[in-house]
């Protein structure tokens, strides 16, 4: 795991370092994961050229609504949103998978087609790669995967069992309360990560992610630790 701190051109260090991730996949297939929230804004950085129909983009986690403003697949399809990347990514050539709840679909339902999704795309690609950027929250959530200190066994059946993509309610956990995630048994086979983690207001959560000791279930970001080839970029000095 590599540290890399960059007080005035994070956004614009990290979208280069998305871009570069996605060039240097050789001749293989590619399977980018993207984190939602702010850190869709790093695809300003990728480049045309960058982009062809040996890749495939998904999200690594989403949230169960119809609403446009929420669901992140949505929002990258939005017209002018990160300078028409969707647009131009489709133009290359690039697949997307959806991850937008159909109408009558369940949360079960929805996850459960995503997972298809993932599962055909590695069944139809045994050689391919597998890039993801990932998000920590101030509350050392990440993807969404939300903290469970308080019920550890419930953490470790939800996220660490045999699904890759799992759909749950989080109650009051978080104002999106239903959501589609990565499950850190999928994460473990993603073969590089880039995280994000900007802002004072998530300095703990970052003390807590490379702290020698502590637990999933209390900051789920910690999976970082675990993951291969990471590099945490963020502009909080320790």
């Amino acid at each position: 795991m590599k540290i890399i701190v960059e007080k005035d051109t994070l956004v614009e260090k990290i979208g280069q370092a998305l871009d570069e991730m996605i060039k240097s996949r050789g001749n293989k297939p590619l399977l980018l994961l993207l984190s939602g929230g702010s850190s869709l804004e790093l695809l300003n950085y990728v480049q045309e050229d960058s982009l062809s129909a040996d890749i495939t983009i998904g999200m690594l986690d989403d949230r169960y609504s119809y609403d446009s403003s929420v669901n992140s697949y949505s929002l990258l399809q939005s017209p002018g949103f990160a300078s028409d990347f969707y647009k131009k990514a489709r133009k290359a050539g690039v697949r997307f998978l959806d991850s937008t709840p159909f109408q009558f679909e369940t949360l079960n339902e929805y996850a459960s087609r995503y997972e298809k999704t993932i599962e055909e795309w590695m069944i139809k690609n045994p050689e391919g790669i597998i890039r993801a950027t990932v998000g920590i929250g101030p509350d050392g959530h990440t993807s969404g995967v939300l903290p469970y200190p308080e019920d550890p066994e419930k953490f470790n059946t939800l996220f660490n069992g045999e699904k890759l993509i799992i759909g749950y309610d989080v109650e009051n956990k978080n104002p999106f309360r239903y959501r589609l995630t990565s499950t850190f048994t999928f994460m473990r086979q993603f073969n590089e990560v880039l995280t994000y983690m900007s802002g004072e207001n998530k300095m703990e959560a970052l003390k807590k992610v490379i702290a020698e000791e502590g637990s999933l279930a209390e900051t789920p970001g910690r999976i970082v630790r675990e993951l291969k080839n990471v590099t945490i970029y963020t502009d909080i000095e320790l």
